[in-house]
């Protein structure tokens, strides 16, 4: 009997300090914080949000590598969480591993393709690789979840002006100034001898 009310008290007590460590967190005490997660993981070593929240917290504080060893456990033990995989590319971005990067925001888009920040961290990642026509790409494929989002628009015109499609690049970025993009508006004087 006690087997299964134990194990319930632990997942309680678990859940506790899963939430006072984003309580720490939010309220800037990131160290503590760390120390409450790693207790709710203690408690409840399969508390998959408790390794991503630590996770953030590391991030946060620039340690990027154990950053990624708590999103590589919460991914093991819940691999269709969309989120997870897109905070984990940009971690590795951060260490250098684009190749990594990319992969992760790709898995995130499999698992919720209707997932914005996975779209957009994609194509930014693609541009920073110079893979202009991939970058244009899946800010496309992004686009066409996000039909209203000028900042797809803004980044895929970029991303065609770079691989020679200025026409493209001048219909995005006039799309993207119509929804309201101010950046875009900074690059319309470019367009000005580009057919309507």
């Amino acid at each position: 009997m006690c087997m299964y009310s134990c194990a319930q008290e632990q997942n309680h007590d678990a859940k506790y300090y899963k939430e006072l460590g984003k309580s720490l967190s939010a309220e800037g005490d990131k160290q503590e914080a760390i120390k409450a997660y790693t207790k709710a993981i203690e408690l409840n070593p399969q508390y998959d949000t408790a390794y991503y929240n630590r996770g953030v917290v590391k991030s946060n504080l620039g340690n990027k590598k154990g950053a990624i060893e708590d999103y590589d456990k919460a991914i093991e033990i819940n691999p269709h969480f969309a989120v997870y995989y897109n905070n984990r590319g940009i971690a590795k971005s951060a260490i250098g591993d684009f190749e990594g990067e990319i992969h992760d925001y790709h898995m995130a888009i499999r698992i919720n393709p209707t997932y914005y920040n996975a779209y957009n961290n994609l194509g930014r990642a693609l541009y920073d690789l110079k893979r202009f026509k991939e970058a244009a790409e899946a800010y496309g494929e992004g686009i066409s979840h996000f039909p209203e989002d000028c900042g797809l628009y803004y980044g895929r015109g970029l991303a065609r002006n770079q691989s020679g499609d200025k026409k493209g690049a001048c219909e995005d970025w006039r799309k993207s100034s119509a929804l309201g993009c101010l950046q875009a508006n900074l690059l319309l004087p470019l367009c000005e001898d580009c057919e309507d």
